[in-house]
């Protein structure tokens, strides 16, 4: 398949790659931890599975013997497969869905990143209130997390603006952002690359996509002054971000 064009970085004037994002190895570096990720929660759902199979024998086989029991056994035993049984079957269910979804979210961020190129853009981040922060973080689930993230490593949850030349806001992402990369961008700005249909989710990375990580679109904010950032700093981390990434791309 062709690879899909970046219409909007292009008509901005922001970089865009001469080839799929997939092309790189950190591209590939990173569809293999996610897929790591997935492979965890399938041996997950291999060892939930031998654990109801257990207890289904074991229901079963005291079941036939239940005549044989005393009445004070048999008070333990409903009280012991009242928690036991659901918390497997639970297991069980838990994992399956986490498997599906994981799979699913797998696939579709290795199509992107062989679809599409990667797009240079400049951004600006805002943390989010509470509620939100806990609805992102339960969205994005264990994917969601940026791909290398180091055990205990903190995690901003967040929303990224990418910005138009005039300083004005073209899409918006939730994002669980490396807290490292937060802060590396003073004043809420800096640049990210981009990946994928910017309608739809996207892979966002670090310049030179040493970490990468979900993008999940929402409503862009209205435009107003308030909201814009001064279009001479959006020109200039344009100006920066395009020439090392265009070093980047020819090696």
């Amino acid at each position: 398949m062709a690879m899909q064009e970046a219409r909007q970085a292009r008509q901005f004037g922001y970089e865009v790659s001469p080839h799929p994002a997939y092309a790189s190895s950190a591209a590939q570096e990173y569809v293999g931890r996610v897929n790591e990720a997935v492979t965890k929660v399938a041996e997950r759902l291999d060892l939930a599975k031998g654990v109801l199979g257990f207890v289904m024998f074991a229901v079963l086989f005291l079941i036939l013997g239940w005549g044989a029991m005393g009445e004070g056994l048999q008070i333990a035993v409903v009280l012991v497969g009242s928690w036991v049984v659901p918390i497997a079957v639970g297991l069980r269910i838990g994992f399956g869905t986490s498997l599906a979804k994981g799979r699913k979210v797998a696939d579709e961020q290795e199509r992107v990143l062989r679809d599409h190129p990667w797009q240079v853009w400049p951004c600006r981040v805002e943390n989010l209130l509470a509620e939100e922060a806990a609805a992102a973080s339960k969205d994005a689930g264990y994917l969601g997390r940026p791909q290398p993230h180091p055990p205990g490593g903190r995690i901003v949850s967040c929303r990224v603006h990418l910005l138009a030349p005039d300083g004005s806001t073209a899409r918006s992402y939730l994002c669980l952002l490396p807290g490292d990369v937060w802060d590396s961008m003073t004043d809420g700005l800096g640049a990210l690359w981009i990946c994928g249909d910017l309608r739809e989710q996207v892979v966002v990375a670090v310049p030179g996509a040493a970490v990468c990580w979900q993008g999940r679109p929402v409503r862009t904010p209205a435009a107003d002054g308030a909201g814009r950032t001064d279009s001479s700093v959006v020109e200039d981390i344009a100006r920066q971000a395009g020439i090392a990434a265009i070093q980047d791309w020819l090696g």
